[in-house]
């Protein structure tokens, strides 16, 4: 694995974005906030962390969250 995280977003009116990414022991590695996206990509680089397991988590601007798990080889 290079550590490079792709996102791609396909929504239907422009939001807010909070994204964060944490270990397993819910240090945060990461975070970005993302204004005003709709149908964008963007990438987060990972590879100065360690094998393993993350979460991320986004928070949109209306309060919505969704969480998803990463392995790291």
């Amino acid at each position: 694995s290079t550590g490079i995280i792709h996102f791609v977003t396909s929504l239907t009116t422009a939001i807010n974005l909070d994204i964060v990414i944490s270990n397993v022991l819910g240090q945060v590695v990461a975070e970005r906030v993302e204004t005003s996206i709709s149908n964008n990509s963007f990438n987060f680089d990972l590879s100065g962390q360690g094998k393993g397991i993350y979460f991320i988590t986004m928070l949109s601007s209306n309060q919505e969250r969704v969480v998803k798990k990463i392995i790291i080889e």
